[in-house]
């Protein structure tokens, strides 16, 4: 078994490829001539309306055009937009752009849930900084929060549906590029701007950007950390935080499990008997926190660049308060670090460019992340995960005239993963081999030896077997083109296509259709095709979770002579690498209206058909293994039987239907020396979510044992589950209307934003005893507002002060949730935050 940090073999062969890539494109510099520049608004306040439609991007079609012109559906949020609107990170922009929904604090593991079009899931949703991939590359779940700071954004472009065509795989629901400033022309010059911010809940957000220009020389550094102890729910949720405020914190009592609802008491808030780790405090503390760096270097067509982003929340979100502990230091915790490279030319007559790319992409879960609560056996179980690739890009792109223009490129990654790991005793040392740890399930070891019968003391060791996690090392070749032709100044034609090879699920092709109308000036109309892929990761496929949470033995009778060993699991989750790929098709159009100068009308509507959607399958009841069943087999010892009141795994489980509409209009209004912007817009998500009808068998391995070291299904645990109806409902995780409205209203030195969202009747669905349940949240409102105030002085240093109040209502609302019986169904959500700071620009 390899250290966690071995390095590839193919990583040599990746840096002298790109080596070799970059001289052969080498030119004297004085051939080069830069190619136009986007559509950049210079000047925010004097824009006008058609102004701000026609603002530049560059992530729909990875080709310099205007919003309008661009074959996808595409929103574009300028610098001022994120400082007018109060937007500190990635999820705030995103929570107001139509299409999208969040669902906050309602899973331990990534905290957040982000939906697109009723496609839920974060890893389905593809997030670049200027073009480079900064998500994990191995398509895992990851926290999207204040880890995605936006110190150093100049515009967020934001392409919804799918863009395998032009990304490959992962860009399933969507992509997110963050574009960095950068500074223009070549004569000395120092700038940027520090910002601190102070609020409820001890909360702080302090973000640094700093930029320099000399000659071809642009240096870059952006940062920015955030704490907040967050609210204490259990005062401001009394009702849904009866079991914490009454049972646990009065009496000290906490239920061991959904499966085995005892209750055990912890006076005063000490260890049970036989289990492992630190005591309880017994606190309310949910603290969170998260950091981002962000160097790079620009050296005319040379760019360097290294990506640290962090982020930690509490492991107790999303469950419920009797199988959970609130404590500080009961966390999850995701880091991720991103080096790039990039080399670009241009042609001297401009007509076609090389862009070749080089990247290392690594991230993990801290080893010191830890739950604790019923999911780890009321002590610490530390999970952990890590995943790391290098990636070589080569994109060519050709202008063949006024018309038509080609793009190309071939992409290859290498990539090594452990996956997700049960929660363990200890935490994992990412340094050592994990067979030199001796990482055991939790519960393995509690017995009493005492109570061994004689004839069965080698078969103790069954349950003491080690967890050794998977280890994964697997390819993704890629290739892509594209054609765009405009055979009439209003027509505008794309045809794309993308082939991707996986070396652990096979091929898959991805083609994309585009059509761009404009029949007059002021309108413009979308026509657009597109397919996509997402590979099972490999925390869906290879994910490990449970504990044994009592061992017991069988005395000696005339059936087993030597007595018995009976292992009871409260819940375990297996892998499944029978997992196949999900896939999506969309057919949408739009029409975009300037109807004045100052007032634009956009509808659009959506169709989306996904495949093969993955989600996390249970039993419903308690499955008791006996020989000779074919896990048992393998150890050919009739003396072992097993329980487990609760299994489940991913499965390929059905398939989505949605329609989506969207209407919105955009406005900008001048008032004298004042203007009043924003849009107003609805959209409503509609669907059907269809699970198939359950018979016969499903394979598994038990924790990994078997299928890591390679066994055929007939090796496989063999486990018979009951037949399940076939279910059809509305779409998870989305809220099916909601309505979103962003307001500036501004002058030179002053201005005042707010940002109204309108939603609810998200569904959710869980399982318990009797089967699947659903539920849905309420239909709440959470209105924030920003204002901000800037001062000027005579040696150029401007001072910004500021203010954000989250819901400026205080209102009581809830997110909903998937998952099992012990998460909440409706988690409570943040009450009034108040926060204010001062930015200081040179």
């Amino acid at each position: 078994m390899k250290s966690i940090y071995s390095s590839f073999s193919a990583q040599k062969l990746c840096y002298w490829l790109f080596l070799i890539l970059s001289v052969a494109t080498a030119q004297p510099t004085l051939a080069q001539q830069k190619p136009p520049e986007l559509l950049e608004i210079e000047n925010f306040f004097k824009a006008s309306m058609e102004e701000l439609l026609n603002v530049g991007m560059v992530s729909a079609s990875q080709k310099k055009q205007s919003v309008l012109e661009a074959p996808a559906t595409a929103y574009v949020i300028t610098a001022q937009q994120i400082r007018e609107r109060g937007y500190r990170n990635l999820l705030d922009l995103l929570e107001d752009i139509p299409e999208i929904d969040v669902q906050r604090n309602v899973n331990p593991d990534t905290r957040n849930i982000l939906s697109i079009r009723g496609v839920a899931g974060s890893e389905k949703l593809l997030i670049l900084l200027d073009g480079f991939r900064i998500t994990p590359a191995t398509g895992d779940t990851y926290t999207i929060g204040h880890n995605f700071a936006l110190a150093d954004a100049q515009r967020v472009e934001v392409v919804i549906g799918p863009a395998s065509a032009l990304y490959g795989v992962d860009a399933f629901s969507g992509v997110v590029n963050i574009i960095t400033a950068s500074e223009k022309g070549e004569q000395f010059k120092v700038g940027g701007r520090v910002s601190s911010l102070f609020g409820s809940f001890n909360t702080t957000d302090n973000q640094l950007f700093l930029r320099m220009r000399a000659d071809k020389l642009r240096i870059s550094l952006s940062a920015s950390g955030y704490f907040s102890k967050e609210p204490n729910y259990a005062q401001v949720y009394p009702k849904e935080y009866g079991w914490y405020n009454h049972a646990f914190k009065d009496k000290g009592f906490i239920a061991f499990s959904p499966q085995i609802n005892f209750l055990y008491r912890y006076p005063p808030f000490g260890k049970l008997p036989d289990f492992t780790g630190d005591s309880l405090t017994g606190t309310f503390q949910m603290p969170t926190h998260a950091r981002y760096i962000h160097p790079q270097v620009n050296f005319g067509d040379f760019t360097a660049g290294f990506v640290h982003y962090y982020e930690r929340h509490s492991s107790a979100y999303g469950f419920q308060p009797r199988y959970t502990a609130y404590e500080p230091d009961a966390f999850i915790g995701r880091s991720h670090q991103i080096m790039y490279f990039r080399h670009d030319f241009t042609s001297f007559n401009q007509r076609w460019q090389l862009s070749s790319q080089l990247s290392y992409n690594f991230y993990q879960i801290s080893p010191q992340s830890n739950f604790y609560g019923a999911i780890s056996r009321w002590q610490r179980g530390y999970p952990y995960a890590n995943g790391q690739s290098v990636r070589l890009q080569e994109q060519f792109s050709y202008t063949a005239s006024n018309k038509l223009s080609i793009i190309g490129g071939v992409m290859l990654e290498n990539i090594v993963a452990v996956p997700r790991t049960p929660p363990l005793p200890k935490p994992v040392d990412p340094a050592r081999p994990f067979q030199d740890q001796e990482l055991y399930l939790i519960g393995s070891r509690i017995y009493d030896p005492r109570f061994i019968p004689a004839g069965i003391r080698d078969l103790v060791k069954v349950a003491e077997t080690p967890v050794i996690p998977f280890y994964l090392n697997f390819q993704n070749y890629g290739g892509y083109a594209q054609a765009q032709y405009q055979p009439k100044k209003w027509i505008n034609l794309t045809l794309g296509t993308r082939y991707d090879y996986n070396t652990r699920f096979g091929g898959s092709i991805n083609p994309r259709l585009g059509a761009v109308l404009s029949p007059h000036k002021k309108v413009n109309i979308k026509l657009l095709y597109g397919t996509s892929f997402l590979a099972p990761s490999p925390e869906k496929a290879f994910r490990q979770d449970g504990y044994i949470s009592q061992i017991l033995f069988y005395s000696p009778s005339s059936s087993r002579p030597t007595g018995g060993m009976l292992l009871i699991l409260d819940n375990a989750r297996l892998p499944n690498r029978d997992l196949r790929p999900e896939k999506l098709q969309a057919f949408e159009s739009s029409v975009n209206v300037l109807i004045t100068n100052n007032l634009s009308f956009n509808l659009g509507v959506a169709y989306t058909e996904v495949s093969d959607l993955i989600n996390q399958f249970a039993t419903v009841d308690s499955l008791r293994l006996y020989e000779p069943t074919a896990f048992w087999r393998r150890y050919q010892d009739p003396r072992l039987d097993a329980e487990i009141y609760r299994l489940e795994t991913s499965r390929n489980e059905g398939n989505l239907r949605s329609t989506t509409v969207t209407a919105h209009a955009n406005f900008r209004i001048p008032l004298g020396k004042w203007h009043l912007d924003g849009f107003v817009g609805y959209s409503y998500v509609g669907g059907r979510f269809e699970r198939p009808r359950f018979t016969g068998s499903s394979y598994f391995a038990l924790f990994g044992q078997n299928i890591r070291n390679g066994f055929s299904n007939d090796d496989l645990l063999d486990l018979y589950t009951d037949t399940i109806p076939a279910q059809a409902g509305g779409v998870i995780l989305h809220s099916p209307h909601s309505l979103k409205s962003v307001l500036t209203l501004a002058q030179e030195r002053f201005s005042l934003a707010t940002r109204l969202l309108i939603a609810g009747n998200a569904r959710g669905v869980g399982t318990n005893w009797w089967g699947y349940n659903s539920y849905q949240n309420p239909m709440y409102a959470r209105l924030n507002m920003t204002a901000r105030y800037n001062v000027k002085t005579k040696k150029k240093y401007n001072f910004t002060f500021f203010t954000t109040i989250e819901n400026l209502l205080d209102n009581r609302y809830y997110h909903t949730s998937f998952g099992r019986d012990d998460i909440m169904p409706l988690a409570p959500q943040d009450p009034r935050r108040i926060l204010g700071g001062i930015e200081v620009s040179f």
